[in-house]
């Protein structure tokens, strides 16, 4: 049986991406989804990335929208399933949704984004026949559909495993994958080993019949074990580790172009930032080359549009190097203020970039101290309290379309997942507002224009830098693809 043995860091074994502790690289493994991303090689850098210009059926079949565009009926695969033997059915999808809505965290937030008002507005047709009703002709509706969320479960076995407490088997689900997915789980330790093989679930069978994770807490062990042989593939590293594989016999490392983006967020309702001017002059003391240079030694991307790579429509046309002096002086703070820089005490190129940010800004009289914070501090207070004055931030899209993009980072509302810093301007909700209900390609791309113009004249954040997405594995493993959610697609990897 060929086999791909992976180092990851220990400790999120979780299989339900609705509850904490879900890992998305398991979860990818043993769930489908509706639609998704195909390959495409990139012509200049010649590695596989997402071709956004299409859609492919995963778990669907075929789909076709109404005339309308409130209305998308999706048709399922036939002869799809689970490893406990029940075929996929349109009940599954309307079950699973409902469950989304349900348990209100992460699936609940994408059927909005999605313009789906609630789980009635998810309908069954026929055995394989699933509609969708919309509130508005949201033409991201289909992008929506190739997330991991809300994730299709196995609609006949899981409800077997719940109880009068636990509804929607939400405990037996975080332990146990009940779904549509190219592998199976075999067996499971989140400090140990966890192992998917592939079965016969109906779907294209993957090149890779097993694949062993261990677990390994530190990150230069994964690398020795790498180069000695130990295992095959170690994703998520960072710019500083390559040097450690230089040479290495047999080991080549892959840096794919990424949609993570890391900002350096103001909080506008907290003076002095709730000043335009004021995160105008933050944003233009921020060293971005020296953290392109020095931080991730030339891995990561420029980021000068509030829409990241690889969304469409992005443009830098509105990014402009201020002076930051002359502007702390239109802001009558010629003299410079004090304020606290926050970061996740755990990432050391976060660590690294608030150094550098302290240092450049100080030239210009304002004087951070740094806060470096425990990550689960760091999140909940950042996601969630937004009482940071200034704090930097790592995110990705899971769909890169500007629709998605403009709600989760810069709305207001619950919606705007990501809006650490309290960014607030009606004029900009309109416009997005009207994006959900513009289907004509022109006018959509006219309004995604002017929402950028107005975000970055308001500057609620500064556009740090776009990191790569960075993995190492032995040679005679092919076809790495990393899809925007940043999810290795290892059902397309093989062994030669």
């Amino acid at each position: 049986m060929r086999e791909l043995r992976v180092a990851f860091p220990s400790g999120r074994g979780g299989f339900d991406l609705e509850q904490p502790g879900g890992n998305s690289e398991f979860h990818r493994l043993v769930y489908g989804r509706l639609l998704v991303y195909p390959p495409r090689p990139d012509p200049l850098s010649g590695q596989l990335v997402a071709d956004l210009s299409r859609l492919e059926g995963q778990l669907a079949s075929s789909w076709e929208v109404s005339a309308d565009g409130h209305c998308y009926r999706v048709r399922l695969r036939e002869g799809i399933r689970s490893p406990f033997g029940h075929e996929l059915t349109a009940e599954d999808v309307r079950w699973s949704w409902e469950r989304a809505f349900a348990l209100r965290d992460v699936g609940k937030w994408v059927a909005l984004i999605g313009s789906v008002p609630g789980p009635e507005a998810v309908v069954v047709r026929d055995r394989l026949t699933v509609e969708f009703r919309l509130r508005a002709p949201n033409p991201t509706f289909l992008h929506q559909l190739t997330r991991s969320t809300p994730t299709i479960f196995d609609a006949t076995e899981a409800p077997r495993h719940a109880t009068a407490s636990d509804p929607w088997a939400a405990g037996w689900l975080a332990r146990q994958p009940a779904g549509f997915g190219p592998y199976r789980l075999e067996a499971a330790d989140p400090w140990g080993e966890t192992v998917f093989c592939a079965y016969p679930s109906g779907m294209a069978p993957p090149a890779i019949e097993r694949i062993r994770f261990l677990a390994v807490p530190g990150r230069v062990r994964r690398l020795v074990m790498l180069r000695e042989g130990t295992v095959d593939l170690v994703p998520g590293l960072e710019a500083r580790d390559l040097p450690l594989l230089v040479d290495a016999p047999g080991v080549r490392t892959v840096v794919a172009r990424s949609g993570s983006h890391v900002a350096l967020i103001l909080n506008c309702r907290q003076p002095p930032f709730d000043s335009p001017l004021v995160r105008r002059a933050v944003a233009a003391a921020v060293p971005y080359s020296r953290i392109l240079a020095e931080v991730y030694r030339g891995t990561a991307a420029a980021w000068r549009s509030p829409l990241p790579w690889p969304t469409p429509g992005a443009t830098e046309e509105f990014w402009r190097q201020e002076a930051a002096l002359a502007l702390l002086v239109q802001a009558g703070l010629a003299d410079g203020f004090s304020s606290e820089l926050f970061f996740d005490a755990a990432n050391e190129e976060h660590r690294a970039i608030a150094r550098l940010v302290a240092e450049a800004l100080a030239e210009v009289n304002i004087r951070l101290t740094l806060e470096p914070l425990d990550p689960a501090t760091f999140w909940y207070g950042g996601r969630y309290v937004r009482a940071f004055p200034l704090l930097l931030w790592e995110d990705w899209h899971q769909v890169p379309d500007p629709y998605y993009a403009l709600v989760h980072d810069y709305h207001s509302s619950k919606l705007g997942l990501i809006n650490c810093g309290n960014y607030h301007n009606p004029q900009l909700e309109a416009l997005i507002a009207q994006i959900e209900r513009e289907p004509r390609p022109a006018a959509r791309a006219a309004l995604v224009r002017e929402a950028q113009r107005l975000i970055l004249a308001d500057c609620p954040s500064a556009l740090i830098a776009q990191p790569a997405a960075i993995a190492a594995l032995r040679e005679g493993v092919e076809g790495f693809f990393f899809p925007p959610d940043r999810a290795l697609r290892y059902d397309l990897l093989r062994l030669d």
